[in-house]
């Protein structure tokens, strides 16, 4: 099964809580760095305990100038 299906199943099963706290961004020239605290809770919507999972995040970007001078970042993988 397909990441997207097992998403699809997992949220009509669970009610699903996301916090991303940012805790620093640095950017340097073309390139962004972002450290995030980020807390996931899954409840079941039929009842029962809440499962939370927390931890740091640590994203990096390239930060894009358009020629209408707007700018965007993408995500480095």
């Amino acid at each position: 099964m397909s990441l997207p299906l097992h998403f699809r199943a997992m949220i009509e099963s669970v009610t699903l809580e996301c916090r991303s706290n940012v805790q620093e961004i640095t950017v340097s020239g073309d390139l962004a760095v972002c450290w995030n605290l980020l807390e996931v809770s899954f409840t079941p919507i039929e009842g029962g305990e809440t499962r939370k999972h927390a931890g740091n995040t640590l994203t990096a970007l390239v930060v894009e100038q358009t020629a209408n001078g707007a700018s965007g970042a993408t995500p480095i993988s």
